[in-house]
Order: structure tokens, then C-alpha cells, then sequence
């Protein structure tokens, strides 16, 4: 048998027949995928530049059992081709057996999956590998109060001092402040792993999985807890006001008595975070 492999279907597989070959049951296509056709041909010294000479005679062979009505590939007719073509015919047929085929289809493919790792890039440390999120929260843009001791030497209640603490609270618990700010920030971060085992805990434990919330959404409760605080805190302190209406008698408290009026909130100040 005479085989020219341009007239055959020995030429290489294209690129639209790798995408649709089924390597979970032997084929020409699938033999020539995984390279059985280029490591013969290598092997008994055929070219191994352009379309393969083993994948032609294969092809070629099995075309004449089909136009034959051939059932089998052992009826293959001896004195229609030469010596080296039975040979590379019966030793496809042994490669391609169930258990022989499962094991050149698992080695491939673990030589084709180190074959898409791409080894990284030594580690530069003035390299920027991520991009730095934008969120920036700023801190408060609140002045110190300045006002005055009890002209004795020491701290005196005042009441325009409570007063501007209170207005100054207004800034973090606003919906744009920077309790709200900084809570967004948490609940947008997205970790994403890969299939690497270790980095999946690692989101895990940042940003939760089932019922766990992780650290972001641990934090997030905090901060709702520090705004509930905080809110507590103005209420209590202007209820104070309005209830010493003079401001000789609010001037007249102690530190002390200030403590007492404000049990409600320090109670809650001291249970933040236990």
C-alpha cells in the first residue's frame, strides 16, 4: 500500500477537532492529540516535521476495513501492505486497549497540566502586585473644646463643652460618615482563592462562610455596636442639659455626679467589645 499522507486523513489534528476530542474512549484523533503518532514515528525514524506517517497508514487502514465491511482489526488483509505497516497497525491497536489507553491518557494530561503552569516571576519587593483599595476614611475634622476650668485650678462640667461634644458626634454617625464609610469597605471586599485549599480557609476566616461571618463581618458588628454607643451617649448627654435648665446648676455638678447621670451609657461603653 502506497500511503501518501496528504491524500489521507494523517494530517494533524486542527485545533476545532482538540476541542471536541473525547479522550475517555480511544480514537485516531485522540492518539494523535496525546502524541502516540509523533513518538512512533520519532522512534522508527520517520519525519517528524509536517503530517504524521503512523497516523496516515492508521487512518488509511481503518478507511479500507470500513469500505470492506470489516468488523474487526484483525482482518486486516496481510498481503495488501508491507511489513512496516501491519507493524505500526497492530502496535496502535495494542496502545489503544482499555487499560494501555487510560494510562497514556493520564499521563498527558498531567503533562499537559504542567505545561500551563507558568512559573512566576522572581518576588520583587518594590513591585506593586495588587492594586491599593481607594477607600480611605478620614478622621474627624473636630477642634479641641477650648473653654475653661472652674477658676480654681480644675476641670468644671460645662455645659457648652457637652454641647459641642454632642454636635460633634453628628460626623461618624451620619450615614455618609466614617463608621458607615469604613462598613462598606468591609462588606466589598472579595477574596478570590483559586482551587489552593490554604487560600480558601484564609477567605474563610476574612470573610466568612455559612454562618460564620468572619473577621470583616465580626468588625462590622462592632462598629454597629460603637454607633449604638455613640448614639446612647448624645442622647444621654443632651437629656443632661435639658434637664438642669440653669446653667449654674449644670455648672455646679461634679465629675462625679456627671458619672451618675450617665450610668446608662457607660455601662453599655464598658460591655463594647466584651
Amino acid at each position: 500500500m502506497d500511503v501518501s499522507v496528504t491524500e489521507s486523513r494523517g494530517s494533524r489534528t486542527s485545533e476545532t477537532e482538540i476541542m471536541s476530542i473525547d479522550l475517555d474512549r480511544p480514537s485516531i484523533a485522540g492518539a494523535d492529540m496525546i502524541g502516540l503518532f509523533r513518538s512512533y514515528d520519532e522512534a522508527h525514524g520517520y519525519p517528524t516535521d509536517g503530517d504524521s506517517w503512523a497516523r496516515a497508514v492508521v487512518s488509511k487502514i481503518e478507511q479500507d476495513l470500513v469500505q470492506r465491511g470489516a468488523y474487526s482489526w484483525g482482518d486486516v488483509g496481510n498481503n495488501d501492505y508491507t511489513p512496516e505497516e501491519l507493524a505500526v497497525w497492530a502496535w496502535y491497536h495494542k496502545q489503544t486497549e482499555s487499560d494501555r489507553w487510560k494510562v497514556l491518557v493520564a499521563e498527558y494530561r498531567q503533562d499537559d497540566a504542567k505545561d500551563r503552569v507558568t512559573a512566576p516571576n522572581e518576588f520583587d519587593p518594590e513591585h506593586a502586585y495588587i492594586e491599593k483599595p481607594h477607600v480611605s476614611v478620614e478622621g474627624l475634622a473636630v477642634k479641641p473644646f477650648a473653654d475653661v476650668a472652674d477658676g480654681r485650678g480644675g476641670i468644671a462640667v460645662n455645659t457648652a463643652a457637652i454641647a459641642y461634644f454632642c454636635n460633634a458626634l453628628d460626623a461618624p454617625l451620619r450615614q455618609d460618615g466614617m463608621l458607615e464609610l469604613a462598613k462598606a469597605a468591609l462588606s466589598d471586599i472579595e477574596l478570590r482563592p483559586g482551587g489552593f485549599a490554604v487560600a480558601e480557609k484564609m477567605r474563610q476566616k476574612i470573610v466568612g462562610a455559612g454562618e460564620s461571618p468572619g473577621l470583616s463581618g465580626q468588625t462590622i458588628t462592632v462598629m454597629d455596636d460603637v454607633k449604638d454607643v455613640l448614639l446612647t451617649l448624645q442622647s444621654d448627654l443632651r437629656e443632661l442639659i435639658k434637664r438642669y435648665d440653669e446653667t449654674e446648676e449644670l455648672n455646679a455638678l461634679s465629675v462625679n455626679d456627671l458619672d451618675g447621670a450617665m450610668r446608662r451609657s457607660n455601662a453599655r461603653i464598658n460591655r463594647l467589645g466584651a
